[in-house]
């Protein structure tokens, strides 16, 4: 097997903008999320049942298996 070194001349070098946002931005994506789920409620619980259920398919898959890391 053939290991790749790179050194540090030979990496790509980017430079982010990092964004200031106020304390109360958050809660205006909140309230965006909330008019959303108030103009289309169906979609919004069916949505959060879907994710829901594949969180819950996952925990017990793991859970059957017998697959937590940390148990012996």
């Amino acid at each position: 097997m053939n290991t790749l070194v790179l050194e540090t001349s030979q990496t790509p070098q980017h430079r982010f903008a990092i964004r200031r946002l106020h304390a109360a931005q958050p809660l205006s994506w909140l309230r965006s999320g909330f008019d959303d789920l108030i103009a289309a409620p169906v979609i919004g619980l069916l949505y959060g049942v879907a994710v829901a259920a594949l969180a819950l398919l996952l925990v017990s898959l793991t859970v059957g298996l017998n697959r937590f890391y940390g148990q012996s």
